[in-house]
């Protein structure tokens, strides 16, 4: 069994935890909003990056930084390729590629 410590803050100043903590919630956000179906049997590349972020245009949202992202679902027996930045969802049993993601052929 290997642990492995996944956040590790040091700090004395108050301010810096506040921001760490809402960097910390945010990541949560987003990466519980990322994949909402992993498909059986795919497989991601390694630096793969799934990116679906949706940013306000109204003033106060704004001000408030909120972002949100949408999920992507990425089908059964789907490969997706080293360094591909995904942005949409890949159908079933397809090889995806390239920045921004791109279907290239049918498995």
């Amino acid at each position: 069994m290997c642990t492995i410590v996944r956040i590790l803050y040091i700090a004395d100043d108050p301010d810096s935890f506040e921001q760490f903590k809402r960097a910390v919630r945010l990541q949560a956000q987003y990466a519980a909003a990322y994949v909402e179906d992993p498909g059986e049997d795919c497989q991601l590349g390694p630096n793969v990056q799934l990116l679906t972020p949706v940013h306000p245009v109204e003033p106060q949202p704004r001000k408030d930084r909120l972002e949100s992202a949408r999920p992507i679902t990425i089908g059964d027996n789907s490969v997706i390729g080293a360094g591909a930045v995904v942005t949409r969802d890949i159908p079933v049993g397809c090889l995806a590629l390239g920045s921004p993601a791109r279907v290239v052929r049918k498995l």
